[in-house]
């Protein structure tokens, strides 16, 4: 489905991600004017809006990109970039994103996008609220920011003092030790392999339920034989059975793929995450293969 017949997905858009895809379309203005093929850097020099990188350092530069790689991938979907390649340079932070861009779709998507900005900033601006995140728009950052670590942290494990037994991740459950330990330093409340509401029939367990911060933790890893197809069929019966559950607000499916199974992370992220009826899906594919 093209902007042409769906103009209102942007405005259904939360405000961190109206931000990501005003952030991408803002640099491809720029850049447009020369030709519809065009090359922008994954990590600009300048940061345009602070909610998107609100200080400098690692994780904070690496969900600054991660912001700005699914929103292309979300623009491609919805049809105003024809092509997006990823030119790769000596680190993850010079990459770049060479686009083709459809000139009626991205003029459309530029001008709905600038006007929800306006609206939206205008909003507070008149309500005199405060830019400040909320408390629960903060331990989302923090979730985020342990998950986006998780593979950092995985490896530095393997390297013990004389050779000393270690922790591998070999499978989901040791996926789901290391993770548990790691929300230990952000949260007090984790409620392990809660039960779900049934769905078809079945009930099921999920990994990990922040019940303060309504968040469903649900976590996967990689293997051979499980296909993206096969994870995100697996998630999309998952997001409707959370969907019904109690207290639960939203969903962050984290997949572990140490490996680079998922050929396309970027896609399999922008179709399964966003807005489902006040039931907010978010999928983060770590680590980061830019």
């Amino acid at each position: 489905m093209t902007l042409t017949s769906d103009k209102d997905w942007i405005k259904n858009l939360v405000d961190e991600n109206l931000l990501a895809v005003l952030d991408i379309l803002l640099d491809v203005e720029k850049a447009i004017q020369f030709s519809h093929e065009v090359t922008i850097p994954l990590l600009p020099s300048i940061v345009k809006f602070q909610q998107l990188m609100p200080a400098d350092g690692i994780n904070f530069r690496d969900l600054y990109c991660d912001f700005r790689w699914k929103a292309t991938h979300l623009l491609q979907k919805r049809g105003v970039f024809k092509h997006v390649h990823l030119v790769k340079g000596l680190h993850r932070w010079e990459h770049k994103l060479a686009l083709e861009v459809n000139e009626v779709e991205f003029n459309t998507a530029l001008t709905t996008a600038k006007e929800e900005y306006q609206s939206r900033t205008s909003s507070v601006s008149k309500t005199h609220k405060t830019t400040k995140p909320s408390s629960e728009d903060a331990s989302i950052d923090k979730l985020r920011s342990l998950l986006l670590r998780f593979h950092a942290v995985a490896v530095q494990l393997r390297r013990r003092h004389d050779n000393r037994p270690t922790v591998d991740i070999n499978d989901e459950y040791d996926a789901q030790d290391l993770l548990h330990a790691l929300l230990c330093i952000y949260f007090d409340d984790i409620r392990p392999e809660e039960w779900t509401p049934s769905y078809a029939g079945k009930s099921a367990r999920v990994d990990f339920f922040l019940k303060p911060q309504g968040v469903v933790v649900e976590v996967k890893k990689t293997r051979p034989g499980l296909t993206a197809r096969e994870i995100g069929d697996q998630l999309i019966i998952d997001i409707a059975r959370y969907a019904k559950m109690s207290g639960c607000k939203r969903l962050l499916c984290f997949i572990y793929d140490p490996e680079s199974r998922i050929a396309n992370p970027g896609g399999l992220e922008a179709d399964l995450s966003g807005s489902r009826d006040g039931f907010e899906v978010e999928v983060l594919v770590v680590p980061r293969h830019y």
